[in-house]
Order: C-alpha cells, then structure tokens, then sequence
C-alpha cells in the first residue's frame, strides 16, 4: 500500500471521528473515560455501551509463503536435460528453490471506529500491514530450462563444425562432426536458444587453422551466486452495519453485515550473477578479475523494480556487467550471468461479507471476546512476468590474434547463448483473470477493562483466502520455438493463510 493511500485511509478516519465529536466531546467532558469501572456494565443487570467506539491494535502477522517450486524446468520426460562441459554430456541439475525462503513476520496496524445506539449500529475499519519479506541467498546453484527453441546459427570457421544432433540414440553420439566443403558453404545449424559455442581441438590452445574445431552444444546453466527474495504486503478497509443481540445468560451477540475491500501482493525476483567464463577475465567497471571468485554484488534498494530499471535504462545497477575478454577460456562458466526475473501476483478482492461477534464475562475485569466474519471475494488478479535472461555484453581485445581474431570476426564468443547474442534476451508477459476467493477471517482475544470505559486487549487472529495468486507459481521456465522466453502458468492460484498476535486499547467498545 503505497503512502498516499495511507494518508488517505487515514484523513476518512479522522474525518468520521470528527463528524462524531459532539457525541464524544460529551462523554469527555462528564469524564466517563477516566471513571471507575462499574461492574454492572457486566453483571447481573447487563448492558453494553452505546455512543461512538473506536479501538486500535498492534499486529504481529505472518503470511504463508507461495508454495515451494523450482527455479527451472523440472520436465517428467527429460526434454533438453542434457548440457555439454566442453568433454562429455551430462545431466542437469535443479537445486534452487523457492522452498528456501522461509515465512517471516512483519507490524501492522488495524483501526476501527463506529458508533451503536441500542441495537444498531454501524463501524469502519482498515488494516494496514507492513510487508513480509523474506530473502535467501546461495551459491553454485544449478538449474534446467526447457528450450525448444531454435536458432539458425553460421558456423565460425570454414574448417570444420561440430552440431547436437537429436536423432542419435546414444547421448554420447548426438555430438557429431560436420565437415565442410570450403567458403561460402557455410550452413545454417539448428541450435537451441541456450547453446553456446565450445573451443575444442587446437582451438583451445589458442590456434586458428583448418583443425581447430568449434562446437556448438547445450550450455550447462549454473550461477555462482543466487538471490530469491519474496515480498508479500496486504492491507483492506470494510464498513458494517451491526445488529445487537438481546442480551442472553451466555453472554452478548453481535451480528454483522458489509462490504470489504482487500489486496495482497506477491512478489518473488530471482537474481543470478557468476563468471562468464572461467580463466583470465577483466572486469571494465568493477576493477580487475584475479581468478578469484566474484563477491555478492551489494544489495540494490529493495523499493527499485530492478527488472523496470534495466528495461528502462539498458543496463544493470551495482551488477557486475560489461566484461572484457582476454585470454583463452578454461572450464565452464555461468551462461546466464547477471539474469534477473521478476514474478508478480496482485490479488484485488472485493466483495460482501457477514460475520458474529460474541462477548463473555468472565471474573472481575475480564472479559472474553471471539469474532469471526466470512468474506465473499471477487478477485481481479493482474500477474506478470518479467525480466532478464542474458549474460553481459563481452568484447575481444583490440588487436587479438589467431582464435581470439577468429571470434572477433563472427562475433560469436564461447561459454555464450546463441539466444541472448541473437536478440535483447528480455521478456514481459501479463495477464488478468478474475477468480472466486472466499475468505474467513477469526479472533479470539482477552479485555482488560481500566476504566468505565477505556480497555486493554490482547489475543491471536488470522484469515483464511482460498483461490489467491501467488508468485512462485506464476513462471513457466520454457524458451518456446518462436524465440519467447517463458510464460504464465495456467494455474496460479493457492489458498493463503495469514495470521498472529495482537495488542490493542479500546475506547467504550468492550
């Protein structure tokens, strides 16, 4: 909820009590605020107070986590699971996951004011919770993605070129040499959108000639450092009309009926940074590489969208970006690098509702209070997907000489996508869809009574939404055969339950 509808939210409040001053300007000046606590208010002649009422209390709540999903593409029947390490084929690997994040608590604010004369009356009330955030931050995470893309990709060099070829039984087949027949006769290859090129043979060590051997193959996808971070905020505002029961030998009944507005936001962002390559880098604006590992770049300000920024600005903020090339790669670096995702679920509820409210004494000053109300939700829920898929720009050293010249000339780098050489490696998917989500939300809280009319409260609450959108449900980890990066699910929804503790002061509301 951003600060304006704070003040908003805030200004109606003080605008509602103001237009009740009268009535309690005259409680205030018979000073029934500070008198003593009579106990017929709860005895044998009972009654409760009528006049204006309002209270407000401290929160201390927890949202459930989206439910645990893996950063990836977890295929049942292994597509595109293999990558190549610059030797053998081999397996991928998920080991990043959502269910790292754990459920944190965060403050909030509930107010409530309204006014009761006998049996009816009515009241407003808002809840306002700061956001739960939750962050975890891992390294050599691996990962898979589905990538039925295909990409049309010119050889190197006239010499020789080695393709993937799916109609081979054997993994170990599938990588096949491809002899050309001299310039001009380069084909296109059919390549993935996550294949990358390789230096084999005497290319490796640097050599330009008829046997040095380019290949192209899938990449492995690692990440020498990870981020998940989640952020889930809510907030809502309801107006009831309250019915006063008779009052009975168990204790009082209040009956209500309304209208409430509730939003929950969900945010999850993957950040993933590593070494492009392995061996001899430069880092132009971050200092020098000394083979030593990169550390975690510094946090970026949790309020900046950084998927917004860099689509807005080109470029990555504090990440480490732009590296230059110098020297022969060794070993398998991150193709990924600097990959930034952002998914998003904004549920928006409107609707009736209905509830009870019962009141017990229990001894002296004490009394015990239960409410509960069930929520009618319309849900609009906009969802997004959005962000990065790239490793950083990469330039050959001026003047560089045989492999390295080689590359300079085609533009195509080793340990990089084809993909991401090939298009902006960006992506922006949004929906909106509406859905039923029923709600009840429950308290359960113990009154200390101070004086005639000024009280103390304290107890455990929640609510219960089914049929909520949330964000680690939201991606779908495919690169599609037309070049798209990713997608929505079709199925985003889970129930979500938020709940904790509570410190309140009452004024003439028991």
């Amino acid at each position: 909820m951003s600060l304006t509808m704070k003040t908003i939210m805030t200004a109606l409040l003080l605008l509602l009590v103001i237009a009740q001053w009268n009535t309690a300007s005259a409680q205030l000046s018979q000073g029934r605020l500070f008198a003593p606590m009579r106990s017929d208010q709860f005895g044998g002649n009972a009654r409760l107070r009528d006049g204006v009422f309002g209270d407000i209390s401290y929160n201390y709540w927890t949202i459930t986590q989206g439910k645990a999903r893996t950063i990836g593409f977890v295929d049942p029947n292994g597509r595109q699971n293999l990558y190549y390490d610059g030797n053998a084929f081999q397996y991928r690997t998920n080991t990043m996951s959502t269910g790292s994040l754990g459920n944190t608590f965060s403050s909030g604010t509930t107010l409530r004011i309204g006014n009761i004369n006998k049996h009816h009356g009515w009241e407003l009330k808002t809840t306002i919770m700061e956001p739960n955030r939750s962050v975890y931050q891992g390294v050599s995470g691996k990962m898979d993605i589905a990538d039925d893309a295909v990409r049309y990709v010119t050889p190197v060099s006239d010499a020789q070129c080695w393709y993937y070829d799916f109609s081979a039984g054997n993994p170990d087949d599938k990588f096949l040499s491809h002899p050309l027949s001299g310039p001009g006769s380069r084909p296109n290859i059919q390549s993935g959108y996550l294949w990358g090129w390789f230096l084999s043979g005497s290319a490796a060590a640097g050599n330009a000639g008829d046997d040095a051997i380019i290949t192209l193959a899938p990449l492995p996808l690692t990440f020498d450092r990870y981020k998940i971070e989640s952020k889930i905020s809510h907030w809502d505002v309801e107006a009831n009309y309250i019915f006063r029961a008779h009052a009975t030998r168990i204790g009082f009944f209040e009956f209500t009926g309304g209208v409430r507005y509730m939003q929950l936001d969900d945010t999850l962002t993957f950040r993933g940074w590593g070494m492009p390559w392995g061996g001899d880098m430069r880092i132009d604006v971050n200092g020098s590489y000394n083979g030593e590992n990169i550390p975690m770049p510094p946090d970026e300000d949790t309020e900046i969208d950084i998927t917004e920024y860099y689509l807005n600005n080109g470029e990555l903020p504090g990440l480490y970006r732009n590296y230059a090339y110098s020297g022969t790669p060794q070993g398998v670096g991150t193709a990924l690098s600097d990959s930034v995702w952002d998914f998003k679920a904004e549920n928006h509820l409107v609707g009736p509702q209905v509830g009870v409210r019962y009141i017990r004494k229990c001894s002296g000053r004490w009394s015990l209070i239960a409410d509960t109300k069930f929520f009618a939700g319309f849900n609009t829920q906009n969802i997004k997907s959005e962000g990065i898929i790239r490793s950083p720009a990469a330039e050959i050293d001026a003047g560089a000489t045989g492999v390295d010249a080689l590359m300079a000339d085609t533009g195509i780098l080793p340990w990089l996508p084809v993909g991401t050489m090939q298009s902006p490696g960006t992506f922006r998917h949004s929906e909106t869809r509406t859905a039923f989500s029923p709600g009840i939300d429950f308290s359960l809280k113990a009154n200390w009574q101070f004086t005639d009319a000024i009280a103390f409260n304290a107890g455990y609450q929640g609510m219960y939404l089914d049929k909520t959108a949330r964000s680690s449900l939201i991606n779908n980890y495919t690169i599609y055969n037309d070049g798209t990066i990713f997608g929505i699910n079709e199925d985003v929804n889970q129930s979500t339950f938020m709940h904790g503790v509570s410190l309140g002061l009452s004024i003439n509301r028991p």
